[in-house]
């Protein structure tokens, strides 16, 4: 048996879950934890889920009131005050940010305390226009990524397999850093570029779904 059938050789899952935690440590990312809190979420109840989901948005909310001058001047704007919303439906008081006062402010759409907020810089994929670009918490990036995995194993799928995405900019960079390449080896990944789609590219994305074998 070679290394790459082993159970636990190179390019099998436990593998490629093994180089991806150890490269999530490495950023002092600890998705781990997040995967640990979901499981044990999934067994609360649904009052105690709508508790956490409201005191979560209130902390959102204050944070925003505290350290973005920005929120206080335009939710001022539109006669809001901070407060923490006892119901999902009073977030409705509060009012729409959209991206065209997004781009608009973007400069001034920022904590005071953004250098202790470990943070990377991400974008939309601009398919219903320019695109935005804004700033994801790690703590938060890492609890969306454990969302993420938690989604795809309720199709069958594990940590570690071979998995293809056909997607847009938003989850295919068009610079692809070595940094970036490590990542995607070590998740098992397959990034297919699905926009403006036409024969010869879609033959060139079979063969390459054929070679890699999701």
């Amino acid at each position: 048996m070679n290394s790459s059938s082993s159970p636990t050789g190179r390019g099998s899952p436990w593998f490629h879950r093994t180089l991806l935690d150890g490269l999530y440590r490495l950023r002092g990312i600890d998705v781990a934890a997040q995967r640990r809190w979901l499981r044990d979420a999934e067994r609360w109840t649904p009052a105690r889920r709508d508790a956490w989901r409201l005191h979560k948005l209130g902390n959102i909310l204050e944070h925003a009131w505290r350290h973005v001058p920005f929120y206080r001047e335009y939710w001022g704007d539109h006669g809001v005050e901070f407060f923490r919303p006892s119901a999902l439906e009073e977030l409705a008081r509060y009012p729409v940010l959209t991206k065209a006062v997004f781009r608009a402010n973007a400069a001034r759409i920022q904590p005071d305390n953004l250098s202790a907020i470990a943070h990377v810089e991400k974008h939309t994929g601009g398919t219903t226009g320019e695109p935005v670009h804004y700033r994801l918490a790690l703590a938060h990036w890492a609890l969306m990524q454990a969302f993420h995995e938690w989604g795809w194993t309720q199709a069958g799928y594990a940590r570690g397999e071979p998995a293809a995405v056909m997607a847009g900019g938003s989850l295919i960079d068009a610079h692809t850093t070595c940094a970036l390449r490590l990542r995607r080896y070590a998740e098992h990944r397959l990034f297919l570029f699905g926009v403006h789609m036409d024969g010869r590219l879609a033959q060139s994305h079979h063969a390459r779904l054929q070679a890699f074998a999701p």
